[in-house]
């Protein structure tokens, strides 16, 4: 019955669609014309169909824009503004729901904003090398750590470095997580248990030259640094399940009924309306599968395993289109992944030397007037269409089984700086405070991905790499 009921909205919805007003909107022409585009490409199966056609018409019933969406970027969760056009002031990203977490009373949390699932209590093996991590995170099985969800050994893991910086709230510290509704800080059993303020470790290996195999990335929950350290060294762990496998999102299942359930409203508006119901319908359309969809965490781009369960050999998260990203011959660079779009030269406010200088209100001012005509731009665009990233948005760019520099070729199948000119190996400002020190802002080492906080008012390092659109 349910699969009629949502084939039959879909089917409605398609035929009372009417036909674009302005035949030129090229990425609804692309689709409707079955021509493959990266960018349209939504379950990125190499092809244009039902589900990539559905999903841009659910977006032009509710906004009235023709564009094919991609892999969204979530807001980082600071409000607070501390400079015009920073990360506080525009808020720019996908919306969190609220609920943000779930408690399923079976020892497991569900993170609705991306549907993975986290053991509830954030510190049943205290410390651990980081191949005792892996195999621990391995290994847990429903019966130890509270769990009564029936899972088995296998079905845990430890998280990739995304999947570990998915959970930072970047306006809040001590710990650097939000609560249930994702509106403040956590604190105890709201909804995870014993979160601890240190470091824990992902399964992503360091992909900086020979450190691969001695050294992974750990990440800071007291603010949301990011570092790599030698293997050997013990952190905490913190186990997560579900996520992409393949294409098919391993999420809570609709609800028969229309009430409110934060996995399924996909467009973050507080309600189960038309959006919601097509692109549920279109994953069943092509998979047979009755799920939904979240803002999923891409693939980190590591692909050599050092030890079994990492994440080099598992390679969670939603799979990269080819090509990853698209020159516009315009000045500017589209990130088919994320949907951003980049300015092509990234150094183009370096000194006469070409070294990176700014401090941190400059290089928001420099990004926030940028406009076509400078920076070899023939976009059309003006002052207020740019900014300063924020720090996911920069970190969106990462390749993190590369390095010098860490980041992916134009097809995203291999390193290099893409269709980019002038990258440099330093540090790239992003528009995001430190929480817990907000004379501080984050930046990420374009050559290796740490995530490190420096003085605002500090120069001779902090690169400048304008970005526009997304949410």
């Amino acid at each position: 019955m349910r699969k009629v009921l949502f084939g039959a909205a879909v089917l409605l919805v398609l035929l009372v669609m009417p036909a674009p007003a302005n035949p030129e909107y090229e990425p609804w022409n692309r689709v409707v014309e079955k021509k493959y585009d990266p960018a349209c490409d939504i379950n990125r199966d190499g092809k244009i169909d039902i589900v990539d056609i559905i999903r841009v018409a659910a977006l032009w019933r509710t906004t009235g824009t023709w564009s094919c969406p991609c892999c969204s970027i979530p807001k980082t969760g600071q409000s607070l503004s501390f400079y015009p056009g920073d990360d506080g002031d525009l808020q720019r990203g996908m919306a969190w729901p609220n609920p943000r977490f779930m408690d399923n009373g079976d020892g497991t949390v569900t993170d609705n904003l991306t549907g993975l699932i986290w053991l509830k209590n954030a510190n049943c093996f205290g410390t651990k090398p980081w191949v005792n991590a892996l195999s621990i995170a391995n290994g847990l099985a429903s019966g130890s750590c509270g769990l009564t969800d029936g899972s088995v050994a296998g079905d845990w893991r430890l998280p990739n470095v995304r999947e570990m910086m998915s959970l930072i709230h970047f306006g809040v510290h001590s710990p650097a997580v939000p609560d249930t509704a994702g509106t403040g800080r956590w604190t105890e059993g709201n909804p995870f248990t014993d979160i601890q303020s240190g470091y824990y470790w992902s399964s992503t290996s360091y992909a900086y030259g020979a450190y691969g195999a001695s050294a992974a990335w750990r990440v800071s929950l007291h603010a949301g640094g990011m570092f790599h350290t030698d293997k050997e060294h013990t952190f905490h762990l913190w186990p997560v399940r579900g996520g992409f496998v393949g294409q098919v999102p391993m999420v809570a299942p609709v609800q028969a009924d229309p009430e409110y359930d934060p996995a399924c409203d996909i467009d973050c508006d507080g309600k189960i309306d038309i959006v919601d119901i097509m692109r549920v319908a279109a994953l069943w359309e092509t998979t047979g599968i009755w799920s939904c969809p979240c803002c999923s965490v891409p693939k980190t781009g590591q692909s050599l395993s050092f030890y079994p369960g990492d994440d080099g050999d598992l390679q969670r998260g939603m799979a990269w289109p080819n090509p990853r990203f698209t020159d516009n011959g315009d000045g500017t660079v589209t990130d088919n992944l994320t949907g951003l779009i980049w300015l092509k030269n990234a150094n183009c406010f370096g000194d006469e030397f070409g070294r990176c200088g700014m401090n941190w209100a400059d290089a928001l001012s420099a990004a926030n007037t940028l406009n076509s005509g400078e920076c070899d731009l023939s976009d059309g665009s003006v002052e207020g269409d740019w900014r300063l990233p924020n720090l996911p948005e920069l970190q969106s760019l990462l390749h993190y089984g590369c390095n010098r520099p860490a980041l992916p070729d134009t097809a995203g199948t291999g390193c290099g700086s893409g269709p980019f000119t002038g990258v440099q190996s330093d540090y790239y400002w992003s528009s995001t405070t430190r929480a817990d020190a907000t004379f501080s802002a984050w930046l990420v080492w374009a050559d290796g991905g740490h995530v490190v906080d420096k003085d605002k008012t500090s120069k001779g390092y902090g690169c400048v790499w304008p970005v526009r659109g997304g949410l």
